[in-house]
């Protein structure tokens, strides 16, 4: 007797069997300034906004109307602006400047992190100050840790058992910046225990440092420090 298939439960059938076809597939976007295809996700997106228009970036892609998609790296963003293919996909001639586009779209990923962040804060998978972080760091916690600019040598040595144990680590603001995400006067180094949410800030940090030039990863930790922690 063959069960019937209502009554076979989804998990039992192998991956194989399902048609490839059957399976949604990721949106797709086109970069207006390299031309290359994309996953939607992996690109910025521009819409117009103001009198009169000019591009604005909308890296949450919630504003409505007709878009542009960039790879966020400076290099698309100058062929776009250069080449005119975003005023063609924004839908004819529009005022832009280079420089403006580039920070404000830095601009819309910094605040990103600081919204990640703060969800961290509130989700309780957050901690902060040098000490805290490295109790967490002993109990297996961290998934990435967030470094001020700023920050006294204690950074380093904890920098260094982050990525003895392959965690990721970046540098952010100073530590007043740190410190006025949490409320408080200062703050050198913050750990986030949440792997999604480490996985976002990571991502709009490197994103965000493709923009600007700067390179958020920070500077290597000294080799022999690790064992310290």
């Amino acid at each position: 007797m063959y069960a019937p298939a209502s009554s076979i439960p989804a998990s039992s059938i192998p991956a194989s069997s399902i048609p490839a076809s059957s399976i949604p597939a990721s949106p797709v976007r086109t970069c207006v300034g390299c031309r290359r295809r994309d996953a939607r996700d992996a690109l910025a997106r521009m819409v117009l906004a103001g009198s009169p228009p000019s591009p604005v970036p909308d890296v949450s892609r919630r504003a409505p109307g007709r878009g542009a998609s960039l790879h966020p790296r400076r290099s698309c963003f100058e062929r776009a602006v250069r080449s005119g293919g975003l005023d063609r996909a924004l839908g004819g001639a529009v005022r832009t400047s280079l420089d403006a586009l580039l920070a404000s779209t830095a601009a819309q990923y910094e605040q990103c992190i600081q919204g990640l962040i703060a969800a961290a804060q509130r989700a309780g998978k957050l901690r902060a100050g040098i000490e805290r972080v490295r109790k967490a760091i002993r109990a297996g916690e961290v998934q990435l840790l967030v470094v001020a600019g700023d920050a006294a040598g204690g950074g380093d040595e904890l920098r260094a058992v982050a990525q003895r144990l392959g965690r990721r680590c970046i540098v952010h603001g100073t530590r007043q910046d740190l410190g006025r995400l949490l409320g408080r006067e200062q703050v050198a180094m913050l750990a986030v225990l949440a792997t999604g949410l480490a996985s976002e800030i990571a991502l709009a940090s490197d994103r965000r440092a493709l923009l600007t030039g700067s390179d958020g990863r920070g500077p290597e930790a000294p080799a022999g420090s690790a064992e310290s922690a």
